[in-house]
Parts: C-alpha cells; structure tokens; sequence
C-alpha cells in the first residue's frame, strides 16, 4: 500500500485459465475506506477493510505467443511442488518484515487467514503505514 500512496501508477495482468490470451490494464490506483464501493465487495459473508481502485489509462489484450512458448497451462510440465520455494521463502527473500529468519515468516504467513482477505498480519508488517483514502484527480 505504501506504494500506491507514493506512487500511484499500476499495471495489472488478466489471466483466464484456459485462455491464452491475457488483457492488461495501466493506470492509477488509490486506496479506499469507502464503506459503499466495500459494500460491492463482500465475499463470503466479509466486507473488506479497505479496497484499491483503479483509473483506467490504458488497456489491451496481448497475444498468446509467450504463454503458448512457456506452457504455463499444461500441468504436465510443472515443476513438482517440492521443488519450489514456499511462498513464505519467496515473501522473505522480496521484502525485510522485521523477524528472524524464514521459519518465523512460514510461521505467520500459514497461521492467516485466507487469501483475498486483508490478514491482520499484512496490517502488522508495517505497523506505521497510513491508510488513507485518495481519489483520482
């Protein structure tokens, strides 16, 4: 979040499984408390605590040659699960959470809550972070 506050530019990829085609979208974001835009976002019976919005600049489908070369969709030749990092080791190794080595990161990371919420721990990383709302000009 503390991105979005200092710079508001963003790119997002669309990705459809089945699909090879992708849509990417460029523009600005800004983080809302808006209890009305939370209110549309409801899952599972949970409103969020907050949401981020996006000002559309730009936006286009990019063709499937990249995703036909990497066969990101075929199972067959992933690697196995045991040979990729955690997302805990992939989370450690991106930014410093003040705590002591991966094994405290793998710790908090599997005791949260489900993906798409907002984790309290994600809250607590950065403890100070101001969370405003700000709309696009």
């Amino acid at each position: 979040m503390r991105n979005l506050l200092t710079n508001p530019h963003v790119g997002l990829i669309f990705l459809v499984p089945g699909r090879e085609e992708t849509l990417r979208v460029n523009g600005r974001a800004w983080v809302t408390r808006d209890h009305r835009l939370l209110g549309l976002c409801v899952a599972g019976e949970k409103t969020p605590l907050l949401a981020i919005g996006v000002e559309v600049e730009e936006c286009f489908m990019h063709c499937a040659k990249a995703f036909r070369r990497s066969r990101l969709w075929c199972p067959d030749v992933w690697p196995a699960p045991e040979a990729l990092p955690s997302m805990a080791c992939v989370l450690f190794d991106q930014i410093s959470v003040g705590v002591h080595g991966i094994s405290a990161v793998e710790s908090m990371f599997m005791s949260q809550p489900v993906l798409g919420a907002v984790s309290p721990w994600a809250l607590s990383v950065q403890p100070n972070l101001p969370i405003i709302p700000v709309a696009p000009d």
